[in-house]
């Protein structure tokens, strides 16, 4: 018997075993699902991790406290250099998801289950920034859904999803989920990229005053049609003039 080449066999199945015991959020599905080409390679330039990889996002325990979980900046991709192309982030960098505020189903693909202490669903802030890195302070500190495991072992494939009420947003965000492992130290974390429609800002206040014509200069040529504002009332002018206020010349007329 050769004992290397034994040894090397034992080393490749385990390699290969953990390399299994992953998962992955398939529907909706996430950024580094959408670099496959079961989804078409609709997300581009993903690194070889995402693109082969997408089971292995795994990091450390513990987001979102400080000094725990993987780090800021570092959050699509766990940490892991492999995984380093999903923490590049931008407004139009990432392929979306059509969704709206609601109920909604998330369902995790399981290549070779872990038993389960629980899932949470993270979402990013109203005011949040798409153009900068993602960080703890992007997302709201407690997730909009939370599901116990129960120390249970999914099953392999796709399994039951996890029905969730999604809160009101406005244009682009990122949901973080993570699979907090129960036989493990570690968590499985998959952004997924949705887009709410509409404005990530609000849109400004009607302005009372926006209908009113500009305001009157002393300086300015006006000819006989054109109108101006002064003490808060609107004159149009009789005929040419320059320098003459309105109200205290009868080259103006107030408009009613």
């Amino acid at each position: 018997m050769n004992y290397s080449k034994l040894g090397l066999a034992v080393i490749t199945l385990c390699m290969a075993g953990g390399a299994l015991a992953h998962g992955y959020v398939s529907l909706p599905a996430s950024r580094a699902y959408m670099c496959n080409a079961n989804m078409g390679y609709q997300n581009k330039e993903c690194g070889s991790g995402p693109l082969y990889e997408m089971q292995s996002v795994e990091g450390p325990d513990g987001f979102p406290a400080a000094n725990q979980g993987p780090a800021d900046g570092h959050l699509a991709s766990a940490g892991l250099a492999s995984m380093g192309r999903l923490d590049e982030q931008s407004e139009m960098r990432w392929a979306k998801h059509p969704i709206s505020a609601g109920k909604h189903a998330f369902t995790w693909t399981y290549t070779a289950p872990h038993k389960t202490k629980s899932w949470d669903y993270y979402l990013t802030k109203s005011d949040w920034d798409p153009a900068q890195p993602l960080t703890r302070a992007s997302f709201e500190t407690e997730p909009f859904c939370h599901i116990e495991g129960k120390n249970i072992q999914p099953s392999t494939g796709p399994d039951l999803p996890h029905e969730c009420t999604v809160p009101e947003r406005q244009g682009y965000h990122v949901i973080l989920a993570a699979w907090d492992v129960a036989d493990t130290g570690a968590t499985f974390y998959n952004v997924i990229d949705v887009d709410f429609g509409g404005h990530n800002t609000p849109a400004p206040d009607d302005d009372p005053q926006s209908d009113l014509p500009a305001q009157w200069h002393n300086d300015t040529i006006y000819v006989s049609g054109d109108r101006v504002t002064w003490d808060g009332k609107a004159y149009q002018a009789r005929w040419w003039t320059r320098g003459n206020q309105p109200g205290e010349h009868e080259v103006w007329s107030e408009v009613k």
